[in-house]
């Protein structure tokens, strides 16, 4: 859906404020908004009766112990909707299951308790007899099991192995070169050891990827799909999200099969239309994955997807973000991490000034993630200043991705 305006609210600082950025542009400018488009909110009591389907097939097959892997912070879904569900019903059994949620942080930084109550709510917590909410450790709490990945031994949570029922849950958002994130990137490398974790992104680096909302046609799949067939998930949930970060469409079954089928309905509902115009500049704001600015790149998605340029030789563009928690942790790609490399002009928009609005982020730490040529500002009107200061003509043409994160462009 596009939307032409001159005053802009931005989506702003995804879970720890979930709020707006407003901003005025020139009179003479024109603002085209490209937004998702308006898909209802799955109800409370489809999650009702996914958390009661869910709950009757630990209840059949007798099960004592359930571990539960979800994603982080780095992914726009909140749990707490089905959690609050499920816990009370698998409580009011004489003997509930054991369960184990288990945060799938891959390398990232590790959720407090505060963070933990943002992913799945207060209702776990209430039930400390039989539940545990906890973070995958990398580096304690692995353990092999039995593949090798080249000549690395796979290891995963140990929690996650030891249980009698494996479950996954996951957010399906487009991803640079998975070509959507979640599924079986909650097991490999979501509960991997770090050198697994370093394989699957070193593959990134050699080009053995596919194309971002695009899973077909990629070795990375292809190879991720061999292991988890070996290291068996009894059930999946899959999740897509909205603007706001709401569940706009969920999914179960075998990981697999399900997983797949949801890529095509994310394809659809995370695509816009693809612009006719050749913007001058060319706005893309990082919600809902602006929490870290190891993160924000993913705020180039609508770019990196286009099969035509919507932008010309001058255009510039604009990145927005939060980044609340200052430039996060990645123990791989983050500074002094194994794959870390010093930033560079990127490829694709070589020549292009690039601007970016973070209010929270120094100098120093932005240089440590991005190209020193690019610009940095804290305030809106200093980036409308230096756009107007690059250009001679007072009418421009300005394109705005609100969640570029989560957008792609269609063909």
């Amino acid at each position: 859906m596009i939307e032409t305006v001159n005053k802009v609210v931005l989506p702003w600082n995804a879970w720890y404020e979930d709020t707006f950025l407003e901003i005025s542009f020139p009179e003479k400018w024109q603002v085209d908004i490209f937004s998702l488009r308006g898909n209802k909110p799955v109800y409370s009591a489809q999650l009702r009766e996914e958390a009661e389907r869910m709950a009757e097939i630990l209840r059949e097959r007798k099960i004592q112990s359930v571990a539960i892997a979800i994603d982080d912070l780095t992914r726009p879904m909140s749990y707490e909707g089905f959690f609050e569900y499920l816990i009370p019903q698998l409580a009011s059994w004489k003997y509930p299951p054991k369960v184990k949620i288990i945060i799938g942080l891959g390398t990232h930084r590790p959720l407090n308790r505060q963070e933990l109550e943002l992913k799945v709510g207060k209702t776990p917590f209430h039930f400390l007899d039989f539940v545990e909410v906890i973070n995958h450790d990398y580096r304690n709490d692995v353990v092999p099991v039995g593949l090798e990945w080249g000549k690395v031994p796979v290891k995963v949570n140990r929690h996650f192995m030891e249980a009698q029922y494996r479950v996954v849950f996951s957010a399906i958002v487009p991803h640079p070169f998975a070509g959507f994130s979640g599924g079986p990137k909650m097991v490999l490398p979501g509960l991997s050891n770090i050198e697994v974790t370093r394989r699957t992104h070193q593959m990134a680096l050699m080009g053995f990827v596919g194309k971002i909302g695009n899973v077909h046609n990629n070795k990375f799949r292809k190879l991720l799909d061999e292991f988890i067939r070996k290291i068996p998930v009894d059930y999946f949930i899959g999740f897509l999200t909205d603007e706001r970060r709401q569940c706009i469409y969920l999914q179960s079954g075998e990981l697999l099969k399900t997983y797949y089928d949801l890529t095509d309905v994310a394809r659809r509902v995370y695509t816009i239309p693809r612009p006719e115009a050749l913007y001058d500049v060319v706005w893309l704001n990082a919600y809902p994955k602006d929490t870290e600015l190891l993160q924000i790149d993913t705020a180039f998605n609508p770019v990196l997807s286009a099969e035509e340029k919507f932008w010309h030789e001058t255009t510039v563009f604009v990145v927005s973000a939060a980044c609340h928690k200052g430039m996060g942790v990645h123990d791989l790609f983050g500074p002094g991490g194994a794959l870390y490399r010093a930033p560079r002009e990127k490829r694709l928009l070589k020549g292009h000034p690039v601007l970016f609005l973070l209010p929270t982020i120094s100098r120093e730490a932005f240089t440590k993630v991005f190209w020193e040529g690019y610009q940095l500002f804290n305030h809106p009107e200093e980036v409308i200043l230096k756009i107007e200061e690059l250009f001679s003509k007072p009418n421009l043409r300005l394109g705005i991705f609100p969640v570029a994160s989560i957008q792609l462009t269609a063909p």
